[in-house]
């Protein structure tokens, strides 16, 4: 009797193998790849393996697999050539390198169907790449604001900001900029006494920096962002009475500075773009209105917080 158990036994397991060695699976990894032949367990069970048609053996992980169908009709053509076998003698390779969920598309896998959607997804990522980057993220601008109103003072400007880019659309951080003003020259022409006075003024703007992209995919991206913070000025001024010149510099807080602005990005690769935007800037400061009369003498001092603003053009690189 225990004979008869112990043939019984045998023959399920001969049986069992077989069907293994005969049936074929259709395994569909997440990255893309498609797998065709016997699928098992490695030995140590923590791997699968797939042994297809052409006598290459690949590994991966469960966790990689995102569809699988056994026993389907090949229709494949696995016709061997030089390029398969080069990669069936280094098939071991692909088994120690890939052993996590980041399998990348087998070079040995050559049915047509396969090939076709590879080039297509390829294609794809060319035209139309995806703005996945996050983690840190930098920026540096140049530009110039055209001044408006009773100021109208124009300025060179330079800025850089960093921070961090929290998804494909939405960006936080700070910086810092240097504003070159182009101020207005005075002369004052008293009998007798030829008088000038000359001014410089560099706008030091500390800012929290916040964008927000419209789109995370293609090369073209627009965009809008908005900086806030507060301004340091330092003033030169040069006063000339005749042949004697004077000057003096001074630093002091200047104030409120608020930078809205649109515009697009070029994506040269997932990481570097360039960026065009057009804004208004608001730049407050203290500003002192003095009449004086003909002998010289100050008749009126006025003192009044005003926007010294403009619009502003901006050409930027982020990386």
């Amino acid at each position: 009797m225990r004979n008869t158990f112990l043939i019984l036994a045998l023959t399920l397991l001969c049986i069992d193998t077989t069907m293994a060695q005969s049936g074929k699976t259709t395994v569909r990894l997440r990255n893309g790849s498609v797998l065709i032949g016997t699928l098992s367990k490695s030995r140590d069970g923590s791997r699968m393996r797939i042994e297809t048609p052409n006598g290459s053996v690949i590994y991966f992980t469960e966790k990689a697999i995102k569809e699988m169908v056994e026993d389907v009709e090949d229709d494949f053509d696995y016709t061997p050539n030089r390029r398969q076998t080069n990669n069936n003698r280094s098939s071991s390779r692909y088994n120690d390198l890939y052993e996590d969920d980041d399998i990348p598309p087998l070079e040995n896998t050559t049915n047509s169907r396969y090939q076709n959607q590879r080039r297509n997804s390829n294609s794809t990522t060319r035209n139309n790449p995806l703005y996945d980057i996050t983690g840190y993220r930098g920026f540096a601008d140049l530009g110039y604001t055209i001044g408006m109103g009773d100021y109208s003072y124009g300025r060179f400007e330079i800025a850089t900001s960093h921070g961090y880019q929290i998804d494909p659309y939405f960006f936080i951080g700070g910086g810092i900029g240097f504003h070159f003003y182009s101020l207005d020259d005075y002369s004052l022409n008293l009998p007798g006494i030829e008088a000038s006075t000359k001014s410089k003024l560099t706008a030091i703007p500390i800012f929290a920096d916040f964008r927000a992209n419209f789109a995370d995919k293609g090369n073209i991206i627009p965009f809008a962002g908005l900086k806030a913070g507060y301004s340091i000025g330092i003033s030169k001024t040069t006063v000339k009475v005749a042949s004697v010149s004077e000057s003096e510099s001074n630093t002091e807080g200047l104030g409120f500075y608020l930078a809205p602005a649109i515009g697009a990005k070029y994506k040269i690769t997932p990481s570097l773009a360039l960026n065009l935007s057009l804004g208004y800037t608001f730049q407050f400061a203290k500003m002192i209105d003095i009449d004086i009369d003909t002998s010289g003498n100050i008749v009126s001092e006025d003192e009044k917080n005003k926007n010294v603003g403009g619009i502003s053009f901006k050409l930027g690189v982020e990386f």
